[in-house]
């Protein structure tokens, strides 16, 4: 009697096994889960722009436990988190203030996606480009800001490629600094003439001679948009002579030989840089 007893306890432990399993990874995913949403709130109340955006974008889309309360204090760690500066939060602010399709609501989703993409966010960028192209978003057709926009969002693609080069510039490597000067100067989808300058003038003070002589072209020359300046090109040329680029040599032989680049007539000093010149070709 006693062991019918146990076999039949047995088979009811068998029997609700796999509910008890169950049972027990339900339980393990609400705490997972719990824990998760804790963690999140965490990071987000120490005031972290990336994590007030991920906890809000949570309550909105993934604990839709009370939709329209949850929403609200999705949407307000959302624009706490655009608000210190977090590009993506500026881009759901803008998707959010868009779905509602009321006046107000367009108004403001153009100010969060200008805002994100005049920090750099190319899918704001895109969203304001169609905009323009389509009258949306209560904007106007305007193919010329819509154009720029799309200029805007091939630069940023195009520069995302030259990150390695930039990271070394920034690291003051000057030969980085100088390639990155390049770059900027031959982009075919954008105009870089600024980023060129910027990049060649930070290369030549920190001695690149290649960068120097590219300043002595662009004042000689009145290149990369800017006016002919011949007392900066006397000076980028010298500068570039005296740390031994020999071309720079030559035209300062040719620039007091005949009177060019704004200078008079010195013979002495023509031959100076001529001796330098050839001296510099013996050590070749």
């Amino acid at each position: 009697m006693h062991r019918i007893v146990f076999m039949t306890e047995a088979r009811i432990r068998m029997q609700f096994r796999p509910l008890l399993s169950a049972a027990i990874i339900i339980v393990a995913l609400i705490s997972t889960d719990c824990t998760k949403e804790a963690r999140m709130r965490i990071a987000a109340e120490r005031g972290d722009p990336r994590a007030m955006c991920d906890y809000g974008d949570y309550l909105i889309r993934q604990r839709p436990r009370n939709f329209y309360s949850d929403g609200d204090e999705g949407y307000r760690w959302i624009e706490k988190a655009a608000n210190a500066g977090d590009v993506q939060a500026m881009r759901d602010m803008g998707s959010l203030n868009a779905a509602g399709l009321t006046k107000e609501g367009m108004k403001n989703a153009v100010y969060w996606y200008n805002k994100g993409a005049e920090a750099g966010e190319t899918k704001s960028m895109l969203e304001l480009a169609n905009a323009y192209r389509f009258g949306e978003l209560g904007l106007e057709k305007n193919e010329k800001e819509a154009q720029f926009w799309y200029d805007q969002i091939a630069r940023a693609e195009k520069e995302k490629t030259w990150e390695p080069e930039r990271r070394s510039a920034l690291g003051g490597n000057a030969a980085a600094m100088e390639r990155l000067g390049e770059k900027y100067e031959n982009a075919s989808t954008f105009d870089g003439s600024s980023q060129a300058f910027e990049w060649y003038t930070r290369a030549a003070q920190a001695g690149n001679q290649p960068a120097m002589m590219r300043l002595a072209h662009v004042y000689e020359f009145g290149e990369l948009k800017l006016p002919k300046d011949q007392g900066k090109a006397v000076e980028w040329h010298t500068k570039a002579a005296q740390v031994g680029n020999k071309t720079a040599m030559m035209r300062l032989v040719n620039a007091y030989q005949h009177g060019e680049l704004g200078l008079p007539k010195d013979q002495g000093r023509s031959d100076f840089w001529f001796r330098k010149w050839q001296e510099a070709m013996g050590a070749r």
